[in-house]
């Protein structure tokens, strides 16, 4: 059994705190705001998640593995909890965020300790403090490294699936080119990602992808030209239910994890002299829309 904390009380918080515990680790999460309930409703099935809940860092105990799932915005908030989680024996900071930067963002919060990337693939929505909902998938993507296969054996004996692939960097860029365009389409109507299908947003959501498959490429990324027809041709099969993290944020009034999205491809493309203007535009209008950046 090893010792896991977990850093942010959300959807992906609560549901890697649920895999840890059915892997048989002793689970600590860190929050800001104490909840009494702490369960993850998969499909019908309501599941109780021991863990110990801190409100202070200062008595956190040094975990083995520490797994961050705050938005990526709120990294800098994390610095108390890596102090207090990560130490000497502390095998590694997993980044459990979207975007391609999450080593740039916790290396410097580390402590030294190494950080393992990921690219999150669990569809989950938060219902209500303590309360998740997980309704599809239940896998982290990670680079074939040393670190990602101890962090596959931890979990073994639960469902989460890590998945260890020789091309990480393809892997990340092909979540985030989906993203530009479900992410931030969702925010932006406020609607479910079914209910953009069949609309003028469709053209809008491709060209989106195909900035984002120009951009990965320069990047390293293998993806296929057609990316965007497979991604935006597929919106109307996902049940009416699901939306997007940005578009959750929206409804709660949170701020948006659009920098980590949509600034991310913007950073890239200006690294490689790219012209990306719709996702130039979006993040405009996520940023007036968010109101929490210039």
């Amino acid at each position: 059994m090893s010792r896991i904390g977990i850093v942010g009380p959300g959807a992906i918080g609560a549901v890697l705190a649920w895999q840890a515990a059915a892997a048989g680790h002793e689970v600590h999460r860190g929050v800001r705001t104490p909840f009494d309930r702490r369960g993850v409703e998969h499909y019908v099935v309501a599941h109780d998640v021991p863990s110990t809940i801190h409100t202070d860092p200062a008595g956190t105990p040094v975990a083995d593995w520490v797994l961050v799932a705050t938005k990526s915005h709120q990294v800098p908030a994390t610095a108390p909890w890596l102090a207090a989680m990560a130490g000497a024996g502390t095998r590694g900071v997993v980044g459990c965020q979207n975007g391609v930067e999450q080593e740039h963002l916790l290396a410097p919060l580390a402590g030294g300790v190494p950080v393992l990337p990921t690219v999150v693939m669990i569809g989950a929505e938060p219902v209500a403090p303590g309360h998740v909902r997980h309704f599809t998938a239940l896998q982290l993507q990670v680079p074939d490294v040393t670190l990602a296969h101890e962090l596959r054996a931890l979990f073994a004996g639960s469902d989460l699936d890590v998945a260890v692939t020789a091309d990480f960097t393809t892997a990340r860029w092909r979540k985030l080119a989906m993203n530009v365009a479900a992410n931030s389409l969702t925010a932006l109507t406020g609607r479910r990602i079914a209910a953009l299908a069949g609309t003028a947003v469709q053209d809008l959501g491709s060209t989106l992808v195909d900035e984002g498959v120009r951009v990965a490429h320069a990047e390293g990324a293998d993806l296929p030209d057609d990316l965007a027809a497979q991604v935006v041709g597929r919106w109307h099969l996902v049940p009416p239910t699901v939306g997007s993290s940005m578009l959750y944020d929206r409804l709660a009034r949170r701020p948006l994890e659009h920098d980590a999205i949509t600034g991310a491809v913007l950073r890239a493309a200006a690294r490689h002299g790219i012209d990306t203007p719709a996702t130039r535009w979006v993040h405009g209008l996520l940023d007036a829309l968010d109101g929490t950046r210039a």
